[in-house]
Order: structure tokens, then sequence, then C-alpha cells
């Protein structure tokens, strides 16, 4: 979790750095409204500024997609798809589900004792084979992991906990720049990355390798 924390402390400085570059440029007198919000925005190209801005955006996809690969492994199935008689059971599994009531669906599915197969015929096809929805589609995924990871499901929302309040810190400080340099505070965000990627130049690129060899073991452990 050292690199998400290390995330979250650099984003969190960005907005008072701002403030401190903005009461400083208020000072001139010769600089209309429009020449300020121009020269804070210059802060777009430096390290402390739109390079942590920068690196948050980068941190926080990374991690969500490590995080989604790490859940993706545990999914996988071992149904053997060549084998025709299985797949004929769970298609009756199917009907089975679908016939059934929400309570008594819900009874089979996430009891103690699930039978398994009932959650491989239910993920190998469509919700609507078997009378799922997509709430129920996640839990039968969480009982699987928990199933035959004990332990996992716990760790990957402990995980995920840590990567949204680096996305929550990182939002809060990309509006708090937006207002501060004088930008529209609609949520535009992708206005503002592709602003602060062109001040950041060549670095831009040199901050993506970085954040992907800082997260390279993120969420594998």
């Amino acid at each position: 979790m050292a690199p998400a924390k290390f995330a979250l402390e650099q984003i969190l400085t960005v907005p008072d750095a701002l403030r401190a570059r903005s009461a400083t440029i208020a000072s001139d007198e010769k600089l209309s409204t429009i020449g300020r919000h121009d020269e804070i925005r210059k802060s777009f190209g430096e390290a402390e500024v739109g390079g942590r801005l920068y690196r948050a955006r980068r941190a926080v996809e990374t991690m969500r997609a490590k995080v989604s690969e790490r859940r993706a492994k545990l999914e996988t199935t071992t149904t053997d798809k060549t084998d025709a008689a299985g797949a004929a059971i769970r298609v009756e599994l199917r009907t089975m589900l679908r016939g059934m009531n929400a309570g008594a669906r819900a009874q089979i599915l996430f009891s103690e004792n699930a039978d398994p197969r009932f959650w491989e015929a239910a993920l190998e096809a469509p919700d609507v084979a078997s009378g799922i929805n997509p709430t129920e589609r996640k839990q039968i995924l969480d009982a699987k992991i928990e199933r035959f990871h004990p332990g996992e499901a716990a760790k990957i929302d402990e995980i995920n906990e840590a990567v949204a309040l680096v996305d929550a810190a990182y939002r809060i400080s990309v509006y708090d720049t937006l207002s501060i340099t004088g930008l529209p505070t609609d949520g535009r965000t992708n206005d503002l990355d592709s602003m602060i990627e062109g001040a950041l130049g060549g670095r831009a690129e040199n901050i993506k390798s970085e954040v992907a060899s800082t997260f390279a073991d993120f969420a594998t452990t």
C-alpha cells in the first residue's frame, strides 16, 4: 500500500501550492484577471503542480487496472468447455434457477454450502438465463473467490478502499485547481489533463513510465 499512500500525500499538496502561487501573483497590480490566470496556469508545467496532478491520475488508473487484473485471475473458471454433458447439466441448472422465486434462488446460490456448479452455470451465461441480476452476479463472484481463495475478497476490498481514497483526493485537487486557475469547474477533467500533458511535454511520458514502474507489483500480493 506504500505507493498508494505516497500518491495520496503528493496530491494533497497541490491546492496549497496553487493558493500560495495565486497569492503571490495577485500582489502584482500590473496583471489583469486574465493575466493572473494565465500566469498561474504556467504551474501546469511544473513538477509540484502539473506533475503531481498528472502522476495522481495515472496512478489511480494504474491501480484500478492492477486490482481488476488480480480479481480477474481469481474469477477464472475451470469449467471444461469441451464437456458436452457438463454443458447440458449447466443449462438445466440455469433453467432451475430461472424458475425459482428470488428467495429460493438466493438460498441455492448464497447458502454456506452452496453448490459451485450453480455458480458456474449462472456465470457462464447472460443474467436473464438464470434469473439473476448484476448485483447477484457480483455476489456469486465474491462467494466463489471466498470459497476457493479465502480472504482474497477482503484484501481486494481493502485495496479498493485505498484506491478510492487517492481518487477522491485527486478529484478534490482537480476541482480546486480548476477554481484557482479560473477554469470551468463543471467536471471536464479531461480538458485539464490535456492542458497539463501539453505543459509537461516530454516529461509526461517520463511520469507514465515512473508510475508503471512504481506500481508494477501493486495488488499482486
